[in-house]
């Protein structure tokens, strides 16, 4: 079950525990990939303690980082309903990694440098890392600060290629397939294009297919 703790405000003349309910249960189902949701209401109706009110079920939610628009329907005296939206402010914790000490930029990772910690992740500019599996395969792309949450936009794959290294170079033209030394002359990851140099001092462009040899492309 996941827990959802709500704070609310400005609240009026309806039952509050029973749309407590109904915003619960309707952020169970919405957002069930989270393991805790915290949520006030930041915004209702004006004139709402004069008219009843309930989840519109047939319009889609908008989660815009941690703002959160709940569509309702709106009726006062049993007449036509209007639709409306309730704007939440929401906290969503998931499970991801966090540092446990300041990393410098270009530093190989390994699980030792990260904890698992349940963290807000609403308002994350990139998307979090959330298993220490493979984490050896990148580096940092820039510093992370002790307590910061490890994401995509932090790391990058450890080049396969360095620059320098000998490569085997392979060229395939129809049927027709030519070989030949080379030497790097910039990183590479896996499947990235990069500069190389034959014995003859020719420059080509190749795409990295391990840590040890390039196929030709231009």
């Amino acid at each position: 079950m996941y827990l959802i703790v709500a704070i609310f405000f400005l609240f009026f003349g309806f039952n509050e525990n029973d749309f407590q309910k109904d915003i619960q249960k309707y952020l169970e189902e919405k957002l069930n990939q989270f393991e805790k949701i915290e949520f006030e209401i930041s915004s209702l109706p004006k004139n709402l303690e004069k008219e009843s009110i309930e989840i519109d079920n047939s319009r889609e939610f908008r989660l815009a980082g941690s703002n959160f628009y709940l569509p309702v329907l709106i009726s006062e005296n049993q007449k036509a309903q209007t639709q409306s939206l309730i704007s939440l402010k929401v906290k969503l914790f998931k499970k991801v990694l966090v540092a446990k000490e300041n990393i410098q930029r270009g530093i190989e990772l390994n699980p030792n440098l990260f904890e698992e910690k349940l963290m807000n992740v609403a308002d994350l500019k990139s998307v979090p890392v959330y298993e220490k599996e493979n984490l050896k395969e990148f580096k940092t792309r820039l510093n992370i600060k002790f307590g910061e949450i490890l994401t995509e936009s932090l790391i990058e794959d450890i080049p396969v290629v360095k620059r320098g290294e000998k490569v085997l170079a392979i060229l395939k033209k129809g049927n027709v397939v030519v070989s030949f030394d080379a030497i790097a002359r910039q990183d590479g990851t896996k499947n990235e294009i990069i500069r190389i140099v034959s014995s003859e001092k020719k420059m080509f462009k190749a795409k990295v297919i391990d840590n040890s040899s390039v196929s030709i492309v231009e």
